[in-house]
């Protein structure tokens, strides 16, 4: 998982502060999650997908598109807009 929660911060064109701050953790936290040295609750990832609109079996098992319905782009600009 912690490879995908790279990929998708990365595809959002977040910071691992700007990431964390979305989802309300330190960019500390998200480090630790990207390496792998820390596995996200599962109020986290919840919130990640709540949040991104990540589709779950993406991040949890790799299965599926990453996103929900809508497309990365779309996505980037709803994050960058502050929503």
């Amino acid at each position: 998982m912690n490879e995908r929660i790279k990929e998708l911060r990365k595809s959002l064109k977040l910071t691992q502060a700007g990431f964390g701050k979305k989802i309300g953790v330190s960019d500390a936290a998200v480090s630790k999650m990207e390496s792998g040295i820390n596995t996200p609750s599962e109020i986290t990832v919840k919130l990640i997908c709540a949040t991104f609109h990540v589709n779950y079996l993406w991040l949890t098992e790799g299965l599926g598109p990453m996103l929900e319905e809508e497309d990365t782009d779309a996505m980037v600009e709803r994050v960058m807009a502050g929503e």
